[in-house]
């Protein structure tokens, strides 16, 4: 956004194509994630009669636990993404 045009006092060119792109390339593999999520938990409640409970404790004695390396990659990876997004929403 710093970039933007519109910062730098010049007109805004608006393109209903480039809304049309950013829903296809930002916004539908958010919702499709989401959606899938919410399946999953609804699957684990039905097949093993457990809510899905964010609990990061366990979280982090199941990796320190765990020699997996691509399983610590992950939640590595995940936990600088929420930080940054933490940041940026402030």
């Amino acid at each position: 956004l710093i970039t933007s045009p519109v910062v730098r006092g010049e007109s805004l060119k608006f393109k209903k194509e480039g809304v049309r792109d950013i829903l296809k390339d930002v916004f539908l593999p958010w919702y499709n994630a989401l959606r899938l999520l919410i399946q999953s938990c609804d699957q684990l409640k039905v097949n093993k009669k457990v809510n899905f409970i964010y609990d990061e404790k366990r979280l982090y004695s199941s990796i320190s636990s765990n020699s997996n390396v691509m399983d610590t990659w992950i939640v590595s990876y995940t936990q600088t993404l929420l930080d940054f997004v933490r940041k940026e929403m402030e």
